[in-house]
């Protein structure tokens, strides 16, 4: 397991990101404002069932929206 952290700028909101991670890495990213978005590229397995925690930093930004 590694951690992603996202120190080369944005992580671009779109398919042109950058940043990847595979099942069990953690990504650690900044959300500059309301409207920032962070993609990171994976690749998933189909037929397998995979958690994703979106930590306290998304939940906040959208419960002051």
């Amino acid at each position: 397991m590694a951690t992603v952290t996202e120190t080369m700028g944005d992580a671009a909101a779109g398919a042109e990101t950058t940043y990847s991670m595979m099942p069990g890495d953690t990504f650690t990213g900044r959300l500059d404002d309301g409207l920032d978005e962070n993609w990171i590229r994976t690749q998933l397995r189909a037929g397998l069932t995979y958690e994703i925690n979106l930590g306290r930093g998304y939940h906040d930004r959208h419960r002051r929206r």
